[in-house]
């Protein structure tokens, strides 16, 4: 794990050597993928960029990303989901296919115990062959 600030702008970079499979009662140690993850976080900026490197050719069927967020008055480009009303007033990402947003209406999945989320962001993939290093990277924008 590394840090480091500047000028107002802070990094946190970490590394994963190995993920966990899922669908198992107990975590089990994968290594087919290595992650290296860094967040940048500034004034109305926070920046996620994950790059997922594979041991071997990997068959994927999916890679999903949800963004749960108060915001609402959302509308949808591409990668790319501005709000109208809110604190969040972007939504972006990159490496991983299209985006939609929605109404959270109040689904358990989205509450908090500050209240419910508004929107929900869906990001997906679809299927692919991981045979080179795969970025993921999303920013949020606030107020």
């Amino acid at each position: 794990i590394r840090s480091a600030s500047l000028d107002g702008k802070h990094t946190l970079d970490y590394k994963q050597d190995e993920l966990t499979l899922l669908g198992k009662a107990a975590p089990v140690k994968d290594p087919r993928i290595k992650l290296e993850t860094r967040y940048t976080l500034e004034p109305g900026l926070i920046t996620r960029t994950d790059r997922y490197t594979p041991a071997a050719d990997l068959k994927v069927q999916d890679v999903t990303l949800e963004f749960a967020s108060f915001s609402e008055a959302a509308m949808a480009s591409a990668n790319k989901v501005t709000f109208g009303q809110g604190d969040v007033t972007a939504f972006e990402v990159k490496g991983i296919g299209r985006c939609n947003a929605r109404a959270a209406n109040g689904e358990d999945a989205y509450k908090s115990p500050v209240g419910p989320m508004k929107t929900v962001v869906a990001c997906s993939s679809g299927p692919f062959t991981m045979n080179a290093p795969l970025t993921i990277e999303w920013k949020i924008r606030y107020k």
